[in-house]
């Protein structure tokens, strides 16, 4: 066996503990901030991008006729997020 597999095999657990802390500490401070503000899963802003998700997924376009902010075609909403979502709602 060489050396740098040997090697290899004890940082291994290390990076799994340290991946499981990170994960562990961001999920304490998710719930800490929920405790906290008392924040939903979607909030206005993302009601909007949901929206235009949704529109975008259905081929009406980038438009929000919600009215949730203004109707009509988005000039404000960056595409990013509604296209991320559309991603997520196909995979």
């Amino acid at each position: 066996m060489e050396k740098g597999s040997k090697d290899m095999n004890l940082r291994h657990p290390r990076l799994w503990l340290l991946l499981s802390l990170i994960v562990t500490a961001s999920f304490a401070v998710r719930v800490g901030a929920l405790a906290y503000w008392g924040t939903g899963a979607i909030e206005s802003k993302g009601a909007e991008y949901a929206t235009i998700a949704e529109n975008l997924s259905s081929d009406v376009g980038y438009v929000g006729y919600d009215g949730l902010v203004s109707p009509g075609p988005q000039l404000v909403f960056p595409a990013l997020f509604p296209v991320l979502i559309v991603g997520a709602s196909l995979w």
